[in-house]
């Protein structure tokens, strides 16, 4: 019994120094030393030898710790859980990161000493904080764990967060301009989440994101894009493609009318394939490449200076207030800094029409006005051609 207490008292020696020296008990698992608080590879294992402590207390039959051995250990402060200390001293660091940075979105490589000052040699709170989401995700992670952490309000699904938080970025800035034209800004986020919806980049969407970004007129194909939006499926686009007319499904079931009886399956695929040949039905504006080359086109007119301009604006309205109930909402569809809503403000919706029966019975235009496809197609050749509206002569 004198030898196994000198051989236990040694190494007991090794950790007390350890103790006094760091602090703590939180002893590496492999940590080998000579005088107990400088690591040394020729030097006893203490990190093996206090696991084997941990193991005696609870009573192994091999290996059996005394009463003044637990005395002994216990007024050095052994940490008898290792887990659980190492847990709770995470959870302390993430706390003072949160109280300090007001979140818990950790960068994966932040090592800290405090919670909130990066430290490369303090404890790596980034890596430990992506463990517990992966803990709770597999359902590893103990109730009373996930409530703690609850408390502080832990980012479970850290992508989803930060999608969050630049939506809102997005939100702020369209009600901010009250945008009623297609949303444009020239932000990275943006351009990730089109190519997410059209499938060249890996990611998915939700239903839920692609309905939030509609409701700001998100448009999914930028101008540089367009040509994405009618391109021929081939084996080389094959997979894309999928992804990109799944996502446009989605969007065509999101925006049906709320206020009309079910759909049956013929109904919805009919809709579907009207879609995206770039018809209308049901008074919703759906944007097409040419109506985007349209709005262009429109857009660089001075309405106050180019009255003589006038009838492609009066065409390109006829397309949207043929469809709509209101004439407001034909209005908004254009911009506001070129005099075209003033114009057609003052105009009014009835004027309007009258202007278009006119042109349309003059000699110079014989075009029927009861017949939108070949309206549409006079100002397909406009808008792809770059030059002016040809009309035939009687």
């Amino acid at each position: 019994m004198r030898g196994r207490k000198s051989n236990w008292i040694t190494p007991y020696n090794l950790v007390k120094a350890y103790y006094l020296h760091h602090g703590n008990l939180d002893v590496p698992s492999s940590y080998r030393t000579k005088n107990g608080y400088e690591e040394d590879p020729e030097g006893f294992d203490i990190g093996r030898w206090l696991s084997k402590q941990r193991y005696g207390y609870i009573e192994n039959e091999n290996y059996n710790l005394t009463d003044r051995q637990i005395k002994l250990l216990n007024d050095i402060e052994m940490i008898w859980d290792i887990h659980e200390y190492r847990w709770d001293k995470m959870y302390n660091l993430a706390k003072s990161y949160y109280l300090h940075h007001g979140n818990l979105d950790v960068p994966s490589n932040f090592r800290t000493k405090n919670g909130y000052e990066e430290d490369p040699e303090g404890f790596d709170l980034g890596n430990k904080i992506i463990y517990q989401r992966e803990a709770y995700k597999e359902s590893r992670l103990s109730k009373a764990r996930e409530k703690k952490l609850n408390d502080i309000e832990m980012i479970w699904d850290l992508n989803e967060y930060r999608w969050n938080i630049n939506y809102s970025l997005l939100e702020n800035y369209y009600n901010h301009y009250n945008r009623k034209e297609k949303l444009e800004v020239n932000l990275d986020w943006i351009d990730t989440q089109r190519r997410k919806y059209r499938g060249r980049i890996k990611g998915v969407l939700t239903d839920k994101q692609i309905m939030l970004l509609e409701k700001l007129n998100f448009d999914w194909f930028a101008k540089k894009d367009l040509q994405y939006q009618t391109e021929i499926i081939t084996s080389d686009n094959n997979n894309r493609k999928s992804i990109e007319i799944f996502n446009r499904f989605r969007s065509y079931l999101n925006n049906l009318p709320k206020d009309v009886n079910i759909l049956s399956k013929e109904e919805i695929n009919q809709g579907f394939i009207d879609q995206l040949n770039g018809k209308r039905e049901n008074n919703n504006r759906i944007v097409t490449s040419l109506e985007e080359a349209i709005y262009e086109t429109v857009k660089v007119y001075d309405y106050k200076k180019n009255s003589n301009k006038i009838e492609i604006l009066i065409y390109y309205l006829l397309l949207h207030i043929d469809r709509m109930d209101q004439y407001e909402d034909a209005i908004l569809c254009f911009p506001k800094n070129n005099g075209v809503q003033e114009y057609l403000r003052n105009a009014g919706k009835e004027n309007l029409l009258q202007e278009i029966r006119n042109i349309v019975s003059t000699e110079h235009c014989d075009i029927d006005i009861s017949n939108l496809d070949i309206l549409y197609q006079e100002y397909s050749n406009y808008c792809y051609t770059k030059d002016t509206i040809r009309r035939k002569k009687k």
